[in-house]
């Protein structure tokens, strides 16, 4: 879906959802015929649409400014930040991959609400006026709530990275503070619907508690399972002699062919014997922009380092990788020459299959006897 604003600051792609326009529409017009009515007494409306509108300006900046720390820091950490998306709820500082320590993710989580506590300070100095009043209150609300440790607040964020410095596995990590996230939001949820019964206000924390449950549910489903896998990257890998590779000379619909006859998003493209780099086939705008027929060339991305991985590796070390990267598949190496790739389908299988019980399980049973139950049934003498 497009976006309705987008420009660049700093080098970041900044992005207004539509919903933000919506919000920031709502909290002119409340400000300005609701709360600063009692702060200005027998103003003129010009006033007080002023007074709103100036304040929605300013919180606008606010929320830019707590995601621009996220970015910068992000920047001086060594990652790559794909865009900020501003919205109904807030913000949102997109990465192009995880962070791969936890001292950066713990810089970067706290660099957010530090910045809004600083602007919180600087309004509060001038807190005779009351947009400054109000401005370093909403600051101070943002910084505070974002500490919150929930995924997917900041807090969370530091949380998780708290834990990843005492666990060898950045998943493992993500997975314990998924379910932490999980049983706080329930709790919230269900103190948010005491207020139906006691007339209270309390349907902000139902709200909120609902979409930390939406959200930390999908981040454990994610991970979960990653802990209980075994053996390394070799046993698992598909060697390269069965994978598929292109040349430069071939077309985007080749390309967008091989991805849907096999699944890979990236393909690796050789020059004779040398790989010179990947193409990702995944047919998103970028893609359905180029014509069918022209050359895959121009799209080619170099291999990184941090896509590469020894056959020796672990399969928790290399499903972590594949998380912190939003990687598709890792490409296995040893010394100069290229063995395999494995995929992170691979790796999601591996969990599950992990997960499942050794003995049947009452469904398992319940399963056998009904499939008995038909065959006793059916008539036999079809089956010759």
């Amino acid at each position: 879906m497009a976006r309705p604003f987008t420009w660049q600051l700093v080098g970041f792609p900044i992005y207004i959802h539509q919903s933000w326009i919506l919000a920031g529409a709502l909290m002119m017009w409340g400000l300005s015929t609701q709360y600063f009515p009692q702060d200005y007494p027998g103003a003129a409306p010009w006033t007080l649409w002023t007074a709103g509108i100036t304040a929605t300006i300013l919180i606008f900046f606010s929320i830019l400014f707590h995601e621009l720390a996220h970015a910068l820091v992000t920047r001086w950490c060594g990652g790559s930040v794909n865009n900020i998306t501003l919205h109904l709820l807030g913000g949102w500082t997109s990465l192009d991959q995880e962070l791969t320590h936890p001292r950066h993710e713990i810089r970067v989580a706290l660099a957010g609400p530090i910045c809004s506590l600083v602007l919180a300070t600087a309004f509060w100095g001038a807190d005779t006026n009351p947009v400054a009043a109000y401005l370093a209150r909403i600051n101070v609300l943002v910084g505070g709530l974002n500490l919150l440790p929930l995924i997917p607040l900041d807090g969370g964020r530091l949380m998780r990275a708290v834990i990843w410095t005492h666990l060898p596995s950045y998943a493992h990590a993500t997975l314990m503070t998924a379910r932490w996230s999980q049983a706080v939001s329930s709790l919230l949820i269900l103190y948010g619907l005491t207020g139906f019964v006691t007339l209270a206000n309390t349907g902000w924390y139902f709200v909120g508690g609902l979409i930390v449950l939406v959200i930390a549910t999908k981040t454990k489903q994610d991970v979960q399972h990653s802990h209980l896998l075994h053996g390394t990257v070799a046993s698992w890998m598909i060697p390269s002699t069965q994978v598929v590779t292109m040349t430069p000379s071939n077309t985007m619909h080749e390309l967008h062919h091989l991805y849907v006859q096999y699944g890979f998003q990236w393909l690796l493209v050789c020059k004779g014997d040398h790989i010179i780099g990947l193409v990702n086939a995944y047919p998103d705008a970028n893609f359905q922009a180029n014509s069918p027929e022209s050359s895959i060339e121009p799209h080619i991305e170099p291999l990184v380092s941090h896509l590469k991985v020894k056959p020796t590796m672990p399969l928790t070390k290399a499903f972590d990788q594949c998380v912190m990267l939003s990687a598709p598949c890792l490409f296995v190496w040893e010394g100069d020459d290229w063995r395999g790739i494995l995929t992170r389908s691979t790796l999601n299988r591996l969990r599950s299959q992990s997960a499942r019980p050794v003995t049947p399980t009452w469904k398992d049973w319940l399963r056998t006897r009904r499939w008995h139950h038909r065959i006793d049934r059916s008539d036999l003498g079809k089956l010759h």
